[in-house]
Parts: structure tokens; sequence; C-alpha cells
């Protein structure tokens, strides 16, 4: 949730300095009725038996703005072509003896994705990155060189993966406003995770800034957006640019069908459980496409005005979105939309705007979200569950709990399937206090698991699903903590400017 918020937020905003256009228009899709009656909300604390299965990296939020110059979700700092040095707490990882793990970890560093395998302890490239000594600029976090792996979306069961690379990079003149802008060109590969085989989906799509797209979690499409398909002109047309949504199909080699207009860029997709519809935003609203439909439904926003709405993920009902929502002025706060009500609930303490650190949540096992955040600049780090409350039309605290009285930022939260809750404490020097920690409940203490790299910025977090560990990207190095064990360094393995942390099922 971390970096790729940084990359996408500052691209856009160039993007929405040179183009500014409007265009979902409605129309009907069907939802599934609730599943679950709105009024039966779940027990304050819930404490089962065995920990599986969140997938951090899936369920926590990539969180991509579409600010403009008059609103802007500066939702995380600016990251450097700079490489971080080791965190003095960790010992460096060496290829022929890597700690073991309960799970293979997908990631992407230096510009290559890579799977570490927990059964060989080895890390294999499934694609290479490109060829940082011929590029004009140098790799860095953020800045990927023409050829590199830059985001990929997997399916549900982990087997099958949309993979984007960057294809070329290309300036253009925009006429209009005298300027010459740079448009990232990229293609998508369809990646069978089990054989390794690799199928072209869309060899150019074009945009400025980084390509949002989403596989659906059976696997069968993949939506993005994007200004073009094919390769790029030499000038950008006079007057609004307008983007397009598409959806591809991953299984019958069919081209890629063109939904509808975007206002820019459709961005933060985000597919349904059910597999037949998903959510986006667009820079004018939030919005709904069924599959079986022919358009787009507009569920809340007014396209004749920039509003901000960039979903998250979904609570496991499968009726409340978690988002991020920024309505007419700078910043952006998380927020829960009721679908069937089409309501709009604002979470208290998540606003975000130019601080470094900032409150993170995700959604509990029973349809509540665990929040940790810090109470003021130098006050206590504490953790919170809340509910949504639809008749209300409120997200309101349940319970509340001081992590810690010492000067550290809360960071990583998850909840896993047993009711036990883990999160991280940072420092910008790492001192006492810091490190990963695990509870039973609220009212139990905390179990220190491991270190944490030293940090002024909250790292990339994926817990491990059975919750005997955790991988990090602190400022795009990787590090791996075990339960109980060292801290490792990862990147004299695995190479710098590692980001895109998955645990496969």
């Amino acid at each position: 949730m971390k970096i790729r918020i940084v990359i996408f937020a500052l691209a856009l905003l160039a993007l929405m300095m040179v183009a500014v256009g409007c265009g979902s228009s409605q129309g009907q899709a069907t939802l599934p009725p609730p599943p679950t009656p709105v009024g039966n909300q779940p027990p304050a604390v819930v404490t089962l038996a065995q920990p599986t299965a969140v997938a951090p990296g899936l369920e926590t939020a990539v969180a991509e703005s579409s600010p403009t110059p008059f609103e802007t979700p500066t939702l995380a700092p600016t990251a450097t072509p700079k490489t971080e040095t080791a965190d003095p707490q960790s010992q460096p990882a060496a290829a022929g003896s890597l700690p073991p793990t309960s799970r293979d970890l997908l990631f992407i560093a230096e510009g290559a994705l890579q799977r570490w395998q927990a059964a060989s302890r080895q890390v294999i490239t499934l694609m290479p990155g490109g060829d940082a000594a011929a590029a004009e600029e140098p790799r860095g976090l953020g800045q990927p060189v023409v050829g590199d792996v830059v985001g990929y979306s997997l399916s549900r069961d982990g087997r099958r993966a949309a993979v984007a690379r960057l294809a070329s990079t290309t300036p253009i003149s925009d006429t209009t406003h005298a300027v010459t802008v740079t448009v990232q060109t990229y293609a998508l590969t369809y990646l069978d995770l089990e054989t390794g085989s690799q199928r072209d989906l869309v060899p150019a799509v074009n945009i400025l800034g980084r390509l949002s797209f989403a596989l659906s979690p059976d696997g069968r499409y993949v939506a993005f957006g994007g200004w073009s398909l094919g390769q790029p002109g030499s000038a950008l047309p006079a007057g609004e640019q307008i983007g397009s949504l598409y959806v591809v199909e991953t299984e019958t080699g069919a081209p890629p069908e063109t939904i509808g207009p975007c206002a820019a860029q459709c961005h933060d997709f985000v597919w349904h459980q059910d597999n037949n519809f998903f959510v986006f935003g667009d820079g004018g609203g939030l919005y709904l496409y069924n599959l079986s439909a022919s358009r787009p439904e507009l569920l809340a926003g007014d396209p004749a005005i920039t509003r901000y709405y960039g979903p998250i993920s979904w609570a496991k009902n499968g009726r409340w979105l978690l988002m991020w929502l920024g309505l007419g002025m700078e910043g952006a706060d998380r927020a829960i939309f009721d679908v069937p009500t089409k309501q709009a609930m604002t979470i208290p303490h998540t606003r975000q705007y130019a601080d470094p650190l900032y409150a993170e949540l995700t959604w509990m096992q029973d349809d509540r979200l665990f929040m940790v955040r810090a109470e003021g600049p130098n006050g206590p780090a504490i953790g919170e569950t809340w509910r949504v409350n639809v008749e209300a039309g409120e997200v309101q605290r349940d319970e509340s709990v001081v992590l810690s009285t010492e000067v550290a930022h809360p960071t990583a939260p998850v909840h896993w399937a047993d009711g036990r809750f883990g999160y991280g404490l940072i420092t910008e020097d790492g001192g006492a206090g810091t490190g990963l920690f695990r509870r039973v409940a609220f009212t139990e203490p905390a179990e220190r698991l491991n270190a944490i790299p030293a940090a002024l910025y909250a790292p990339e977090t994926a817990w491990l699903p059975d919750g005997s560990g955790a991988a990090l990207a602190q400022q795009g190095r990787l590090y791996f903590a075990p339960a109980g064990g060292a801290l490792y360094d990862m990147q004299p393995v695995v190479g710098p400017w590692a980001h895109d942390l998955t645990w496969l099922p």
C-alpha cells in the first residue's frame, strides 16, 4: 500500500495539469443481495484457533490517487533513487542458505519479477528487468527503466498473474499547453505461475504515469485504464484529453474491449469477490462496471466536479468498500462506501495529506476494521477496532488499546483468522520499543516477534498468513523477519528497489 501510492499520485498530478476530461456515463448494474443483514453486527473481539490467510499484499491497500492542481491527495512522501544502507539490526542473507519460510514470496526487485521459493529456499527470476546500464536515467524506487516489470495482479488462487512491463517512453508535444510530456507505453502479459508460460494480452497501452490494472479473482479478465492502445502518436490532440476503460479476456486471445471514456484515467480497480463486477475511480466519481452491462454505473460523485474516489478493498460481506475519499480540498480520508444504500462514511482519524506517517487500517475477519495510529505527534501508539453502522451512517469505534507509550509510530496492521492482531512499531532511529508484535486480544499482553528496520516512512509489510513472520520493503530494501529469529537483509540476494510483496497461497 505504501510505495505504489507515491508513484501514481505524483504521476497523475502531472497528468491532470495537462489534461482535464470528463466522461463516464451512467447505466444499470446488478448487485447481489447482501449476504448478511446489516443489523447483525459481529461481537467486539473474536478469538478462535489457528491463523490462516489474510494476504496483506492483496487485502490492505493499493491506494493510488488521482489528484488535480486544486486538490491533491498527497498520500506518501516522494521516493528518491538513493539506495538505503542495511539496517544495523539485520544480518545479510546468503543465496546458499536462505532462511526457511512457510510460503513462497512474489515480489519485484531491480525491475524483475522474482519468486522466493519456500521448498528449495532459492530465489528465481520469473520475468527479467530492463537494461539499466543503457537507460538514460538511473533506476530508482518508482523510477523504472524501459523493460522493467512495474506491477502485477494475482488471481485469488495465486496461480495466475497479469504483469505490466514498461515497454517504451515517448516524448509527445502538447500543442494546447505548449509543453512536451513523456507518454509511457506498457505491455500487459498473462503469466502462469505454475508452468512459467507467458502470453501477451495487450502489447501496448499508453498513459502518462503508472498503469492501473487488476486481474479478476478467477483470473479470467483484466480491467485497465489508458489513453490509447497501440503506438502513441507524435502529438496530443488539441482540447480535452479523455482516457478509456478497457477489459480484456485472458483465455480467448480476443483483443481488449473498450468499455467507455474516463476523465483523464480510470484507476484503482477492485474486483468484487463474485468476479462479475469491479469498481474504480476516474477523477470525477466512483463507478461500478458489471460484465453483463453495456456501460459503467455511477455510484457516487459528479463527473462535472473533480473529486477523488480510490477503491481499496471489499469487506468479506461483499457490500462494504474501503476507499480513499477526497472532496474539494487537499488530502484524503479513508471511508466506507455501502453499495446498496450508496452511503459514503468517512472513518475518523484517517485523513492524510503531507505527513510521512499516518493511520493504517485493514479489514478484520468479521467485517470490522483494525486501525493503528498515533495519538498526536508525541502521543502514544493506539490500536482500535471500528464497526460500520449503516443505519447511523457512521463508522464507530468499538475498542481501543495503547500499543506503546514510547514515541513510536504503529504500522502494518493485520488481523488473522484466529482473532490475533499483528502490527509494527517504528522510529527513525530504530530505538527500544520498536519491532513487530502480536496480540491474542486487546486485553492480553503483546508478544514481540522480531526487530523492524529503522524508518522515517512506514515500510511496505506483507505478514505471513500463518503469523510466523513478515517480509518488509523499507525504501526498496527487502527484509525478512521470522517470528523469534534474526532480521535478514535480503538485498544481497534479490537486489535493490524491492516492492509489491505478496505471500502466495
